[in-house]
């Protein structure tokens, strides 16, 4: 029994688990276009491993929070493999603290168009925003709970930040065998989850 793994909210990443959520493969790739390197991605750690897509008992998929153009990849993918009667698992990054038993935090991770994104939670109360580059850094550097997000990315690294930035990528790397059991028994299946609605994200090219 294995479980296939695709998340293309920041990076593309495609992992394989077996029976007890331990990793078998997991494949990260930084680099823009993924759209020209998923499929490939998939089938050498599929071949890699030498599985058949119909060994695999479910698809786990990270939902956002990420682009138009990031999510719909892999989201249109685990849409095909629904149709295909695959079961389907998703959820959101911002999520994973609290699956993990963070009671209270935020997550955060850059918007484009020198915005970012922040979600935070306090036991079951929960707000998101976009805020600007000051009101981010005075955000993040006056909050007094823990911090997640992509961490990793330039428009976040480059910022004057006090405090450290627990990728949430790295948490599903290191704890997936704590994490997917528990979205699985809640049969998540989030959708996909974009920084802005569709009508403000394209506004831009529907000027031009």
């Amino acid at each position: 029994m294995s479980y296939l793994y695709l998340d293309t909210s920041e990076y593309l990443i495609v992992g394989v688990c077996d029976s007890d959520y331990r990793w078998l493969d997991y494949q990260m790739l930084k680099e823009k276009k993924s759209a020209s390197k998923i499929h490939q991605l998939i089938n050498g750690v599929l071949q890699k491993l030498k599985l058949e897509f119909s060994q695999l008992e479910a698809v786990f998929h990270a939902a956002g929070p990420g682009s138009y153009t990031g999510i719909r990849l892999s989201e249109g993918i685990t849409q095909i493999l629904e149709l295909e009667k695959y079961q389907i698992y998703s959820f959101y990054h911002f999520e994973i603290p609290k699956l993990l038993g963070e009671a209270s935090g935020s997550w955060v991770s850059t918007a484009f168009r020198d915005e970012f994104f922040v979600y935070s939670w306090f036991g079951d109360e929960k707000t998101s925003k976009l805020l600007g580059r000051s009101d981010f850094i005075n955000f993040v550097n006056n909050n007094e709970h823990k911090i997640y997000g992509h961490g990793d990315s330039p428009a976040i690294s480059e910022l004057n930040l006090n405090k450290d930035i627990d990728e949430t990528s790295k948490l599903i790397e290191k704890q997936a065998d704590q994490i997917f059991p528990q979205v699985a028994k809640l049969k998540l299946r989030r959708e996909p989850f974009y920084y802005r609605q569709l009508e403000q994200e394209f506004l831009p090219s529907l000027k031009d």
